[in-house]
């Protein structure tokens, strides 16, 4: 896919012009189109090494996965095509870019956290894309988002707290998975299981339902690649286990039993 065309024309179709309106639609559509690489963190060292150094072609991507390094190598040179000051910051083990406008410099980070990466997809208001020097930055930065279509007028998790009466309607936390999980699905959003692990943590994070955050226990990767991600949630003294893991581009939960997430965190 030639990714730099298609930016350049759907710019050019809808007549920005102002580098700070174009800055952030290359960061809005960079995070909607990548996927961070699921089976990264189960690569050797070598691997390892090997994909942090890779340079993909912005004119002919062959898929939609990174890392940090190969986002902010493309990212770096989208903006450039654009004769966007910026600048790519590498210590070897992150990567992101800083941009230097007018009135401000922006610090840009899809993969941090894993967060924008994913919170982009929905319509979450973005926590690394940064102006520390000025103060009305998130001002323009909402106002700019309005503008190129990204929320109207407000970000997701807004919309999601105006859900909070239909999650309350939800007894158990099986029914809970299920709520947001439909809503990940109806969005028909491709996601693998770690990008869906994290969103769904952000979902119940803003509809305060704090005994699911941070309760990811470990993931197992089979031989053809594909990673479930495992839960246990304690409730007093008791637990229940559950499995998240996409199939056909869907998203599934399922409870599994004690004896069976116990086997597979031995492993």
């Amino acid at each position: 896919m030639n990714l730099l065309k298609q930016l350049k024309n759907e710019i050019k179709l809808k007549n920005y012009y102002d580098e700070f309106v174009i800055a952030r639609y290359l960061y809005l559509r960079s995070g909607q189109y990548f996927i961070y690489n699921p089976e990264y963190q189960f690569y050797n060292e070598k691997q390892k090494e090997d994909a942090y150094q890779e340079e993909l072609d912005v004119e002919n991507l062959k898929n939609n996965y990174i890392i940090c390094s190969s986002w902010a190598k493309i990212f770096y040179k989208l903006l450039q095509e654009f004769k966007i000051k910026c600048k790519l910051i590498d210590d070897g083990s992150h990567a992101y870019v800083i941009i230097y406008l007018k009135d401000c410099k922006i610090v840009a980070d899809l993969t941090k956290g894993y967060e924008d990466i994913n919170r982009i997809k929905f319509g979450f208001s973005t926590n690394n894309y940064n102006c520390f020097e000025d103060d009305a930055f998130a001002k323009k930065l909402k106002e700019t988002d309005m503008l190129v279509g990204y929320c109207n007028p407000i970000y997701y998790e807004e919309k999601l707290k105006m859900q909070k009466n239909e999650l309350l309607k939800a007894k158990t936390l099986k029914e809970y998975f299920a709520f947001v999980k439909n809503i990940i699905n109806k969005k028909l959003i491709k996601m693998d299981p770690l990008g869906a692990s994290k969103i769904i943590r952000e979902m119940f994070y803003y509809l305060n339902y704090f005994q699911f955050i941070n309760n990811v226990k470990f993931y197992n990767v089979n031989n053809d690649g594909e990673i479930t991600v495992y839960y246990e949630v304690k409730d007093g003294i008791k637990s229940t286990y559950y499995k998240l893991f996409t199939s056909i581009g869907k998203v599934l939960i399922e409870e599994i039993n004690q004896g069976e997430y116990l086997k597979l965190a031995l492993n």
